[in-house]
């Protein structure tokens, strides 16, 4: 989560930059930064009860991907 937030806001800057200095690297950024934001979909209702409802925000429980053996 930490990995894709700092990625999503380093994206976010060079596409800004990229849209203002007229580099043609905006389309490459953009599908990135959809990716970092699809990374951090299962995460928004935490980021809301912490940035905006000022909750707390328990710790997350994952189910692991594969059985132990």
């Amino acid at each position: 989560m930490l990995g894709a937030l700092v990625s999503l806001g380093a994206l976010v800057n060079v596409f800004m930059m990229s849209a203002f200095y007229d580099i043609s690297v905006k389309l490459g950024v953009a599908h990135l930064i959809l990716l970092a934001s699809f990374l951090l979909l299962p995460d928004v209702p935490r980021f809301v009860n912490l940035f905006v409802l000022n909750r707390s925000v328990e710790l997350e429980h994952r189910r692991p991907l594969f059985r132990g053996g």
